[in-house]
Order: C-alpha cells, then sequence, then structure tokens
C-alpha cells in the first residue's frame, strides 16, 4: 500500500481473498457434487459428545481451512506490526498497533466492539506497507483477487491508497486505487486481477 502526503491513517481488518477461474467454472457448471446419506449412519456417536475440538497446528485454520491470504489481517497477534513490513521515504514516518481509547485525546474510536486494535501509520509522503501472507500468497495468473479493509484519517492530505500484488521478483501482477477516506470507519475494497503468477 503506498499513500502519497502526509497525513495520519488507521486500518483495520485487511482481507484479500481470491477464486481462481477454474474453481469459478466448476461452480458454474455443476460439476461439483457432495451427496450426505443420514439415513445411513457409518458408525454411532456417543450420546454425550458436544461440540467440536479442533487445534491449529502448523497454521491449518487461518491459511488453511480458513483460505485467507493476509496474516495478522486485524493485527491481534501482537502489540507489533508482526507478519507486516512498514518503510517509509520520509525517516520520521512511523506505523504501530493501537487500541482503542475514546478517553484519549485525540480519541481512538474503534471499528466496532470486537475489532479495538488498529494500525495507526503516521506518514510525510509516500509509504510501503508489506504482508507476504502464510510463506507466500501463491497468486495465480487470471485469478481476481478481492482486497477489503477499513480505515479512517486522523488528519487531512490524503490522496488515496495503491494497492498492489506484487511478484517475488518484484514484478507488478496486479494494482489499484482507493480514494474516499476521511474521518469516519468506513470499509474499502478494490478487485485485483492477476496478470502472472507467482507461488511466493
Amino acid at each position: 500500500m503506498k499513500r502519497k502526503r502526509s497525513a495520519i491513517a488507521c486500518i483495520v481488518v485487511l482481507c484479500l481473498s481470491f477464486t481462481p477461474r477454474s474453481m469459478a467454472q466448476a461452480s458454474q457448471s455443476g460439476d461439483v457434487r457432495i451427496t450426505i446419506d443420514v439415513a445411513t449412519p457409518q458408525h454411532a456417536v456417543s450420546p454425550t459428545l458436544f461440540g467440536i475440538f479442533f487445534e491449529d497446528i502448523n497454521l491449518s485454520a487461518d491459511g488453511g481451512l480458513y483460505p485467507e491470504l493476509v496474516r495478522n489481517r486485524s493485527f491481534e497477534d501482537a502489540d507489533t506490526l508482526q507478519n507486516w513490513k512498514f518503510s517509509s521515504m520520509n525517516p520520521s514516518g512511523t506505523a504501530s498497533i493501537t487500541t482503542a481509547d475514546v478517553q484519549s485525546r485525540p480519541p481512538v474510536p474503534p471499528l466496532n466492539a470486537f475489532n479495538r486494535k488498529s494500525l495507526c501509520i503516521n506518514a510525510h509522503g509516500a509509504f510501503k506497507l508489506i504482508n507476504e501472507g502464510y510463506w507466500g500468497m501463491n497468486i495465480v495468473r487470471g485469478a481476481t483477487y478481492s482486497c477489503t479493509f477499513a480505515a479512517r484519517l486522523s488528519a487531512k492530505g490524503a490522496e488515496g491508497l495503491q494497492i498492489k500484488l506484487v511478484g517475488s521478483t518484484g514484478t507488478i501482477l496486479a494494482s489499484g486505487e482507493i480514494r474516499g477516506i476521511d474521518g469516519d470507519w468506513k470499509y474499502h475494497s478494490v478487485n485485483l486481477t492477476s496478470s502472472g503468477s507467482d507461488p511466493k
């Protein structure tokens, strides 16, 4: 992500998801079918079994069963920029994790009751915010990726954010721009169609 001019922005819940063409075509043609025969159980289930246990080992949930591409998307993993890289053309630019506090001056409002952490960027010029996902994002040529995030400005001056999918060699595979970020928390979204493939 890249922005010009001086402004303070907060970003929370950054999400990048995709649907490759092959998956979309399969669902449209009806080639995928799952049949469940509830009249023929395969084994008995204990009547005292309630709920389910699932242990997230080696990121088998986030980045696995839950097909998230952005790692630490809501900045909840730590109080530091874990799995994110921030750089600014101006050495005074900063990025830090903040927790909502409506009593502070100026107040820091939460996105909602459940998302109280956000990334606060104080930029004086262009900056980059990079997330490499779970050991890469496996970008697929022709696939459409949707980048959605909530953001607000604490000061005027932003011209917009450039969202890019960048390959491991620095090649730009797709790009888009977000405008209209203001002082209230709002969701923004842009669709990116990749011009090439990159497993990392």
